[in-house]
């Protein structure tokens, strides 16, 4: 949860009997004086729960509200839920805010290695539509477009690039007293078009900026940097599932428009194949979902699963931590598409009727564009249920380090606490 407004009554104060607090860094707004003189009279913040995004307040005096438009009997479950809460004696109010993460203003990047980039929130709040790239006069549509770290680092610049196929630009991210700055790098002419308004992309990132993720968990956004208030375990070896990998590449990722046997993608398929799925999706490009997409109808529920593949730094498993880095973030960020089925199954038909559209290969494995239809219209009536595996042939079940199932745990924990996803493992023995 993140506190977005403190309102606090004075004790001692007799000019000013009530202040209110409103932002992205309240605590750091507040002195240890203030604090300490101070009863909190109301609090109101964003946070997660069982998948969902949700906005809670209370007052002293006990009134409880939430940001929300619903019905009648949606109010009534919803009171029933906090009734609950509010009778039930094993919860400490001491510690209920204990857990909060606090969003801190930083003049210099964190010394530590980020993972990946994604979109402003604003991008994914919207239909895919409403936004289409402009990079020197060429549009570029957002379903066909990545965003990603160049060359990370410990220290050291934080450059990201938007690209498309061969085309990008690049863009560098720095902090100083005065805030942050999204700069282009080079002279292209960049911008990001919607309805009837077009922006520079330099603005349009200022304005609302991209996520850099760190490898504890910890993210930036502008130069606005939340860490996690607590280590996780690492994940349980126990748990990486293992596959016979001996005829594969590792260092070949993509099966492409030729179906190469000996990459790693086309091994991922396979083994799903031997599975009960009604659709197997080669998703693999610029502006995937996920490297391979799977679903299923089953007992009133679709089933979705996630796998992001990654090609390893050596031919043999190991215990590389930047055998994790991308895949790991590339997990988190595709969590965004459990908020809105419908824009997940129109992601999926508009990038296979795009590729059949250029003359290639379809990227239907198994099903076929009707049959998503079909599902998508389920969807509208029956809830989805989504699951997300990484597949890395590098990672060894046996050797893995602790950093890697540190890095794995925070995936993981992301996943299951922002959106009640479930999260697999992949590897070699």
């Amino acid at each position: 949860m993140k506190l977005q407004n403190v309102g606090l009554i004075e004790h001692l104060g007799r000019l000013i009997r009530f202040t209110m607090r409103a932002g992205a860094d309240i605590e750091s707004g507040l002195t240890q004086f203030q604090i300490q003189q101070a009863t909190k009279s109301n609090v109101f913040g964003i946070g997660y729960e069982y998948g969902d995004k949700i906005a809670i307040g209370c007052s002293y005096k006990g009134r409880i509200w939430s940001r929300r438009k619903a019905n009648l009997d949606s109010l009534r479950k919803w009171c029933s839920a906090i009734g609950k809460k509010v009778l039930d004696e094993t919860i400490d109010p001491e510690q209920v805010l204990k857990g909060t993460l606090i969003s801190k203003a930083i003049s210099e990047r964190p010394k530590k290695m980020p993972i990946g980039i994604e979109w402003p929130e604003i991008i994914y709040k919207e239909p895919e539509r409403t936004f289409t790239f402009s990079i020197n006069n060429r549009k570029f549509p957002l379903l066909q477009t990545d965003i990603e770290l160049i060359a990370p680092s410990e220290d050291g610049d934080l450059r990201f690039k938007i690209c498309y196929e061969e085309t990008h630009t690049e863009f560098n991210l720095t902090l100083s007293e005065n805030g942050h700055d999204f700069s282009p790098v080079g002279t292209k002419n960049v911008a990001i078009e919607q309805p009837r308004k077009s922006t520079s992309l330099r603005d349009f990132f200022n304005k609302t900026p991209s996520k850099i993720w760190f490898v504890d968990g910890s993210s930036l956004a502008g130069n606005l940097y939340t860490k996690l208030r607590k280590d996780f375990n690492p994940y349980p070896r126990e748990e990486i599932q293992t596959w016979n990998w001996s005829e594969v590449n590792f260092k070949k990722e993509s099966q492409g428009i030729t179906k190469e046997a000996d990459s790693i993608q086309y091994k991922v398929i396979r083994e799903l194949e031997k599975n009960n799925y009604d659709i197997i999706f080669d998703d693999d490009g610029s502006g995937e979902i996920a490297d391979v997409v799977c679903i299923r109808n089953h007992q009133d529920t679709i089933w979705v699963e996630f796998y992001h593949c990654k090609f390893s730094l050596e031919e043999i498993p190991g215990a590389r931590i930047a055998d994790l880095y991308t895949v790991c973030c590339q997990a988190q960020k595709s969590i965004h598409w459990m908020k809105n089925p419908n824009e997940l199954f129109n992601r999926l038909i508009k990038r296979n009727t795009t590729r059949e559209r250029e003359k290639k290969v379809g990227r239907f494995e198994r099903g076929n564009q009707d049959k998503l239809w079909k599902i998508k219209e389920l969807s509208r009536r029956i809830p989805m249920k989504l699951k997300i595996f990484i597949v890395q042939p590098g990672l060894s079940k046996s050797r893995a380090s602790v950093p890697q199932l540190r890095l794995l745990s925070v995936t993981q924990n992301y996943l299951m606490e922002t959106g009640n996803v479930s999260f697999g493992v992949i590897a070699s023995d």
